[in-house]
Protein backbone atom coordinates (compact mmCIF):
# COMPACT_ATOMS: atom_id res chain seq x y z
CA UNK A 1 0.00 0.00 0.00
CA UNK A 2 2.89 2.27 0.68
CA UNK A 3 4.58 1.32 -2.21
CA UNK A 4 1.45 2.62 -4.18
CA UNK A 5 0.90 6.17 -2.34
CA UNK A 6 4.05 7.04 -3.22
CA UNK A 7 3.95 5.84 -6.91
CA UNK A 8 0.69 7.99 -7.06
CA UNK A 9 2.26 10.95 -5.86
CA UNK A 10 4.97 10.68 -7.88
CA UNK A 11 2.73 10.35 -10.86
CA UNK A 12 0.68 13.20 -10.21
CA UNK A 13 3.49 15.35 -9.58
CA UNK A 14 4.13 15.11 -13.61
CA UNK A 15 1.08 17.22 -13.69
CA UNK A 16 1.88 19.59 -11.02
CA UNK A 17 2.84 22.68 -13.31
CA UNK A 18 -0.12 21.89 -15.82
CA UNK A 19 -2.86 21.82 -13.07
CA UNK A 20 -0.96 25.15 -11.61
CA UNK A 21 -0.99 27.19 -14.88
CA UNK A 22 -4.70 25.93 -15.35
CA UNK A 23 -5.56 27.25 -12.00
CA UNK A 24 -3.93 30.35 -12.52
CA UNK A 25 -5.50 30.90 -15.17
CA UNK A 26 -9.43 30.43 -13.80
CA UNK A 27 -8.26 32.56 -10.69
CA UNK A 28 -7.56 35.58 -13.44
CA UNK A 29 -10.39 35.07 -15.34
CA UNK A 30 -12.29 34.78 -11.86
CA UNK A 31 -11.15 38.19 -11.03
CA UNK A 32 -11.32 40.05 -14.95
CA UNK A 33 -7.48 39.74 -15.80
CA UNK A 34 -8.00 37.45 -18.37
CA UNK A 35 -11.63 37.44 -20.75
CA UNK A 36 -12.98 33.63 -21.05
CA UNK A 37 -11.94 31.99 -23.78
CA UNK A 38 -9.42 34.48 -24.90
CA UNK A 39 -6.23 32.97 -23.81
CA UNK A 40 -6.33 29.96 -26.05
CA UNK A 41 -8.39 31.61 -29.16
CA UNK A 42 -5.31 34.49 -29.25
CA UNK A 43 -2.70 32.35 -29.25
CA UNK A 44 -4.14 30.12 -31.66
CA UNK A 45 -4.39 33.14 -33.73
CA UNK A 46 -1.26 34.48 -33.53
CA UNK A 47 0.55 31.12 -34.00
CA UNK A 48 -1.50 30.66 -37.16
CA UNK A 49 -0.58 33.75 -38.48
CA UNK A 50 2.93 33.74 -38.02
CA UNK A 51 3.08 30.17 -39.65
CA UNK A 52 1.39 31.88 -42.71
CA UNK A 53 3.91 34.08 -42.73
CA UNK A 54 6.80 31.98 -42.76
CA UNK A 55 5.20 30.02 -45.48
CA UNK A 56 5.38 32.91 -47.44
CA UNK A 57 8.39 33.83 -46.79
CA UNK A 58 9.47 30.38 -48.04
CA UNK A 59 7.60 31.11 -51.04
CA UNK A 60 9.52 34.14 -51.78
CA UNK A 61 13.27 32.63 -51.31
CA UNK A 62 12.57 29.72 -53.50
CA UNK A 63 11.47 31.87 -56.25
CA UNK A 64 7.75 30.74 -55.98
CA UNK A 65 6.64 34.28 -56.32
CA UNK A 66 2.81 34.07 -57.32
CA UNK A 67 2.14 31.92 -54.58
CA UNK A 68 3.52 34.18 -52.19
CA UNK A 69 2.27 37.06 -53.48
CA UNK A 70 -1.12 35.28 -53.09
CA UNK A 71 -0.01 34.62 -48.92
CA UNK A 72 0.74 37.89 -48.78
CA UNK A 73 -2.23 39.59 -49.77
CA UNK A 74 -4.29 37.01 -47.64
CA UNK A 75 -2.68 38.88 -44.41
CA UNK A 76 -3.03 41.99 -45.42
CA UNK A 77 -6.98 41.30 -46.13
CA UNK A 78 -6.68 39.81 -42.52
CA UNK A 79 -5.16 42.07 -40.60
CA UNK A 80 -4.20 39.66 -37.76
CA UNK A 81 -2.22 42.75 -36.60
CA UNK A 82 -0.37 45.56 -37.51
CA UNK A 83 3.28 43.72 -37.21
CA UNK A 84 2.23 40.88 -39.59
CA UNK A 85 0.41 43.68 -42.22
CA UNK A 86 3.78 45.90 -42.58
CA UNK A 87 5.92 42.42 -43.19
CA UNK A 88 3.33 41.35 -45.35
CA UNK A 89 3.19 45.23 -47.40
CA UNK A 90 6.85 44.95 -47.41
CA UNK A 91 7.11 41.31 -48.78
CA UNK A 92 4.14 41.93 -51.70
CA UNK A 93 6.60 45.01 -53.35
CA UNK A 94 10.03 42.29 -53.07
CA UNK A 95 7.44 39.86 -54.81
CA UNK A 96 6.41 42.29 -57.66
CA UNK A 97 9.97 43.34 -58.00
CA UNK A 98 11.47 40.02 -58.82
CA UNK A 99 8.16 39.02 -60.84
CA UNK A 100 9.22 42.72 -62.79
CA UNK A 101 6.29 43.85 -62.31
CA UNK A 102 7.39 46.98 -61.21
CA UNK A 103 4.59 49.64 -61.34
CA UNK A 104 2.58 46.93 -58.78
CA UNK A 105 6.27 46.83 -56.55
CA UNK A 106 6.37 50.63 -56.79
CA UNK A 107 3.08 51.33 -55.33
CA UNK A 108 3.68 48.66 -52.75
CA UNK A 109 6.87 50.53 -51.64
CA UNK A 110 5.53 53.62 -51.97
CA UNK A 111 2.51 52.51 -49.45
CA UNK A 112 4.32 51.04 -46.96
CA UNK A 113 6.65 54.18 -46.94
CA UNK A 114 3.38 56.35 -46.43
CA UNK A 115 2.06 53.64 -43.57
CA UNK A 116 5.18 52.86 -41.88
CA UNK A 117 7.39 55.37 -42.43
CA UNK A 118 9.69 54.30 -39.67
CA UNK A 119 8.70 50.91 -40.13
CA UNK A 120 11.37 47.88 -39.47
CA UNK A 121 11.48 47.46 -43.48
CA UNK A 122 11.53 51.53 -43.78
CA UNK A 123 15.22 51.47 -44.63
CA UNK A 124 14.84 48.46 -47.24
CA UNK A 125 12.04 49.77 -48.88
CA UNK A 126 13.60 52.66 -49.95
CA UNK A 127 16.51 51.10 -51.11
CA UNK A 128 14.44 49.58 -53.34
CA UNK A 129 12.61 52.63 -54.38
CA UNK A 130 15.97 54.01 -55.54
CA UNK A 131 16.26 50.63 -58.08
CA UNK A 132 13.03 50.97 -59.12
CA UNK A 133 13.68 54.75 -60.18
CA UNK A 134 17.75 53.24 -61.64
CA UNK A 135 16.16 50.87 -63.73
CA UNK A 136 13.42 53.55 -64.60
CA UNK A 137 16.57 55.82 -65.54
CA UNK A 138 18.46 52.96 -67.24
CA UNK A 139 15.42 52.28 -69.73
CA UNK A 140 15.39 56.04 -70.95
CA UNK A 141 18.97 56.00 -71.07
CA UNK A 142 18.95 52.98 -73.38
CA UNK A 143 16.39 54.69 -75.55
CA UNK A 144 18.17 57.75 -75.94
CA UNK A 145 21.32 55.64 -77.32
CA UNK A 146 18.78 53.37 -80.15
CA UNK A 147 17.54 56.91 -81.25
CA UNK A 148 21.19 58.18 -81.50
CA UNK A 149 22.25 54.99 -83.40
CA UNK A 150 18.92 55.22 -85.36
CA UNK A 151 19.86 58.53 -86.24
CA UNK A 152 23.01 58.59 -87.43
CA UNK A 153 22.47 55.16 -89.99
CA UNK A 154 19.70 57.01 -91.65
CA UNK A 155 21.49 59.96 -92.21
CA UNK A 156 24.67 57.22 -93.90
CA UNK A 157 21.77 55.12 -95.80
CA UNK A 158 19.94 58.92 -96.83
CA UNK A 159 23.52 59.93 -97.99
CA UNK A 160 24.42 56.71 -100.08
CA UNK A 161 20.37 56.91 -101.64
CA UNK A 162 21.60 60.05 -103.50
CA UNK A 163 24.64 58.91 -104.84
CA UNK A 164 23.35 55.90 -105.91
CA UNK A 165 19.60 56.20 -106.46
CA UNK A 166 19.66 52.92 -108.82
CA UNK A 167 20.77 50.61 -106.31
CA UNK A 168 18.27 48.51 -104.84
CA UNK A 169 20.19 47.33 -101.84
CA UNK A 170 20.94 50.69 -100.75
CA UNK A 171 16.71 51.38 -100.75
CA UNK A 172 16.38 48.40 -98.58
CA UNK A 173 18.80 49.36 -96.00
CA UNK A 174 17.35 53.37 -96.29
CA UNK A 175 13.29 51.65 -96.04
CA UNK A 176 15.10 49.92 -92.82
CA UNK A 177 16.54 52.33 -91.32
CA UNK A 178 13.60 55.01 -91.92
CA UNK A 179 11.26 52.15 -90.43
CA UNK A 180 13.52 52.06 -87.11
CA UNK A 181 12.80 55.76 -87.11
CA UNK A 182 9.47 55.13 -87.17
CA UNK A 183 9.25 57.52 -90.04
CA UNK A 184 6.61 53.58 -91.72
CA UNK A 185 5.06 55.74 -94.52
CA UNK A 186 8.91 56.69 -95.99
CA UNK A 187 10.16 53.71 -95.23
CA UNK A 188 7.36 51.41 -97.12
CA UNK A 189 8.15 54.13 -100.20
CA UNK A 190 11.63 52.72 -99.85
CA UNK A 191 11.05 49.24 -99.67
CA UNK A 192 8.54 49.46 -102.93
CA UNK A 193 10.80 51.36 -104.80
CA UNK A 194 14.19 48.41 -104.13
CA UNK A 195 11.15 45.94 -105.33
CA UNK A 196 10.85 47.85 -108.58
CA UNK A 197 14.75 47.95 -109.29
CA UNK A 198 14.80 44.53 -108.01
CA UNK A 199 11.57 42.29 -107.76
CA UNK A 200 13.27 39.50 -105.59
CA UNK A 201 13.40 42.07 -102.47
CA UNK A 202 9.68 41.10 -102.30
CA UNK A 203 10.77 38.10 -101.02
CA UNK A 204 12.59 39.74 -98.34
CA UNK A 205 11.78 38.52 -95.02
CA UNK A 206 11.74 41.57 -93.14
CA UNK A 207 10.40 43.49 -95.89
CA UNK A 208 7.22 41.16 -96.09
CA UNK A 209 6.68 41.29 -92.17
CA UNK A 210 5.91 44.93 -92.93
CA UNK A 211 4.22 45.09 -95.94
CA UNK A 212 1.22 43.35 -96.60
CA UNK A 213 0.26 42.98 -100.48
CA UNK A 214 -3.41 42.15 -101.34
CA UNK A 215 -5.35 40.55 -104.15
CA UNK A 216 -6.29 43.76 -105.38
CA UNK A 217 -3.06 45.05 -105.79
CA UNK A 218 -3.21 47.61 -103.10
CA UNK A 219 -0.30 47.62 -99.97
CA UNK A 220 -0.99 47.22 -96.57
CA UNK A 221 1.55 48.84 -94.24
CA UNK A 222 2.32 47.06 -90.97
CA UNK A 223 2.68 49.79 -88.68
CA UNK A 224 2.87 49.02 -85.03
CA UNK A 225 -0.80 50.15 -84.51
CA UNK A 226 -2.01 47.98 -87.27
CA UNK A 227 -0.51 45.11 -85.80
CA UNK A 228 -1.79 46.27 -82.27
CA UNK A 229 -5.09 45.99 -84.18
CA UNK A 230 -4.72 43.08 -85.75
CA UNK A 231 -3.24 41.63 -82.67
CA UNK A 232 -6.39 42.83 -80.28
CA UNK A 233 -8.78 41.01 -82.57
CA UNK A 234 -6.85 37.80 -81.74
CA UNK A 235 -5.68 37.98 -78.37
CA UNK A 236 -4.02 40.95 -76.81
CA UNK A 237 -4.80 40.27 -73.13
CA UNK A 238 -2.96 37.50 -71.54
CA UNK A 239 -2.79 35.97 -67.99
CA UNK A 240 0.81 34.63 -66.54
CA UNK A 241 2.21 33.61 -63.44
CA UNK A 242 -1.26 31.87 -62.16
CA UNK A 243 -1.24 29.80 -58.62
CA UNK A 244 -3.85 28.42 -56.21
CA UNK A 245 -3.95 28.49 -52.90
CA UNK A 246 -6.11 27.59 -49.80
CA UNK A 247 -5.58 29.69 -46.76
CA UNK A 248 -7.09 31.19 -43.97
CA UNK A 249 -6.87 28.74 -41.55
CA UNK A 250 -9.83 28.25 -39.03
CA UNK A 251 -8.95 28.44 -35.34
CA UNK A 252 -10.47 25.48 -34.01
CA UNK A 253 -9.63 22.96 -36.90
CA UNK A 254 -6.76 24.55 -38.51
CA UNK A 255 -8.52 23.62 -41.99
CA UNK A 256 -8.26 26.36 -45.08
CA UNK A 257 -11.50 28.63 -45.29
CA UNK A 258 -10.58 30.57 -48.64
CA UNK A 259 -9.59 29.43 -51.87
CA UNK A 260 -7.50 32.17 -53.85
CA UNK A 261 -6.51 32.16 -57.11
CA UNK A 262 -3.66 34.97 -57.94
CA UNK A 263 -1.81 35.81 -60.99
CA UNK A 264 -1.02 38.40 -63.16
CA UNK A 265 -2.66 40.09 -66.61
CA UNK A 266 -0.28 41.49 -69.07
CA UNK A 267 -0.91 43.44 -72.44
CA UNK A 268 0.49 41.70 -74.79
CA UNK A 269 -0.35 44.21 -77.87
CA UNK A 270 0.92 47.68 -79.22
CA UNK A 271 -1.82 49.86 -78.02
CA UNK A 272 -3.60 50.53 -74.47
CA UNK A 273 -6.49 48.07 -74.14
CA UNK A 274 -9.51 49.16 -71.55
CA UNK A 275 -12.07 47.73 -69.10
CA UNK A 276 -9.50 44.97 -68.51
CA UNK A 277 -10.80 42.41 -65.94
CA UNK A 278 -10.23 38.39 -65.36
CA UNK A 279 -12.93 36.04 -64.79
CA UNK A 280 -11.87 33.27 -62.57
CA UNK A 281 -13.91 30.01 -62.43
CA UNK A 282 -13.30 27.01 -60.45
CA UNK A 283 -14.07 23.03 -60.94
CA UNK A 284 -14.94 19.90 -59.42
CA UNK A 285 -13.60 16.52 -60.19
CA UNK A 286 -16.30 16.33 -62.63
CA UNK A 287 -15.53 19.36 -64.19
CA UNK A 288 -18.55 20.90 -63.25
CA UNK A 289 -18.59 24.54 -62.19
CA UNK A 290 -18.33 25.41 -58.14
CA UNK A 291 -18.16 29.06 -58.49
CA UNK A 292 -16.92 31.60 -60.35
CA UNK A 293 -15.48 35.50 -59.78
CA UNK A 294 -14.71 38.64 -61.61
CA UNK A 295 -11.41 40.85 -60.90
CA UNK A 296 -11.16 44.39 -62.22
CA UNK A 297 -8.07 45.69 -63.85
CA UNK A 298 -9.07 48.36 -65.67
CA UNK A 299 -6.83 49.84 -68.58
CA UNK A 300 -3.16 48.85 -69.52
CA UNK A 301 -0.60 50.21 -71.77
CA UNK A 302 1.07 48.24 -74.12
CA UNK A 303 3.55 45.68 -72.28
CA UNK A 304 2.02 46.71 -69.18
CA UNK A 305 1.60 43.86 -66.40
CA UNK A 306 -1.33 44.25 -63.33
CA UNK A 307 -1.41 41.69 -60.63
CA UNK A 308 -5.03 40.59 -59.77
CA UNK A 309 -6.33 38.07 -56.39
CA UNK A 310 -9.06 36.36 -55.90
CA UNK A 311 -10.73 35.05 -52.75
CA UNK A 312 -13.26 32.04 -52.90
CA UNK A 313 -15.88 30.90 -49.96
CA UNK A 314 -18.79 29.85 -52.17
CA UNK A 315 -17.85 25.92 -51.45
CA UNK A 316 -19.34 23.11 -49.82
CA UNK A 317 -15.63 21.53 -49.16
CA UNK A 318 -12.42 23.56 -50.41
CA UNK A 319 -11.17 19.90 -50.92
CA UNK A 320 -13.75 19.18 -53.99
CA UNK A 321 -11.74 22.58 -55.73
CA UNK A 322 -9.75 20.45 -58.37
CA UNK A 323 -8.62 23.20 -60.66
CA UNK A 324 -9.37 26.80 -62.04
CA UNK A 325 -9.56 28.97 -65.02
CA UNK A 326 -8.55 32.57 -65.47
CA UNK A 327 -10.09 33.92 -68.83
CA UNK A 328 -8.88 37.76 -69.72
CA UNK A 329 -11.99 40.20 -70.57
CA UNK A 330 -11.92 43.53 -72.36
CA UNK A 331 -13.88 45.85 -74.75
Amino acid sequence: MMEFVRLLRVHLSRFAYPLISFSIIIAATGFGLVSPGCVMHRGSVATAESAELSSAYLDLKEGRYSLAVAKYLLIVQQKPNARDVEEARFRLGECYFQMRSYMDAGAQFQNYLADFLNGKFAAEARQYVLKLQEIEKSEREREDLRKKEVETRLKHWQDAAKKEQNSPEIATQLGHALWDAEQYQQAAKEYLRGIRLDADKRNDKLISSRLKFNQDGSVTVLTPDELARIENERNPIIVVNDSDYRGGRDIFTYEPRWYIVTGQVVNRGGQTVRDIGVLVTIYDFAGHVIDSAGYAIGNMKPGQRRSFSVRFTNFENIYNIYRYECEPVFQ
